[in-house]
């Protein structure tokens, strides 16, 4: 495994994350109870693989040099991440404790925050997206399968 597993595990949340919400708005708009399950378990599981991209990504962060323009980008990239971990969990508790009437009565809310959620995730990864190809931050110098 590399050295610096985050860039590989990063990938998990966001593609679950996203489906859960595509996942939603075609339950909103089909009223299909599978769409429903769907888009509540891509967001548990892309709650769990966010969490885990987080840990992965605080123990990164120690490889990061730490240049001021880096270490600037490191913490907005980590801030973001954090906010956007908290409105998922804000979304997953009230998926999995408030479903059923309450949830219905409040899904044009729940999906406009959700959307919040995506952008939120996106500006994340965008940063990130930053560190590793512009600055290189956590990549080798040698290709690690090659020590």
């Amino acid at each position: 495994m590399p050295p610096n597993p985050h860039p590989l595990i990063v990938h998990f949340p966001i593609a679950l994350l996203m489906a859960s919400i595509f996942f939603d708005v075609v339950a909103f708009w089909s009223r299909k109870e599978a769409f429903e399950k769907a888009a509540k378990w891509n967001l548990a599981l892309g709650m769990l693989t966010g969490i885990a991209a987080v840990i992965s990504g605080l123990l990164a962060e120690e490889s990061v040099p730490q240049f001021p323009i880096i270490h600037e980008t490191v913490e907005r990239h980590e801030t973001l991440a954090y906010i956007t971990l908290g409105v998922f969990a804000i979304l997953f508790l009230w998926r999995f404790i408030k479903d059923g009437k309450f949830f219905e009565r409040w899904r044009a809310f729940y999906l406009a925050l959700a959307v919040i959620g995506i952008l939120i995730l996106g500006a994340t990864a965008y940063y990130g997206g930053e560190l590793v190809y512009k600055f290189g931050a956590g990549m080798p110098s040698q290709p690690w399968w090659r020590k």
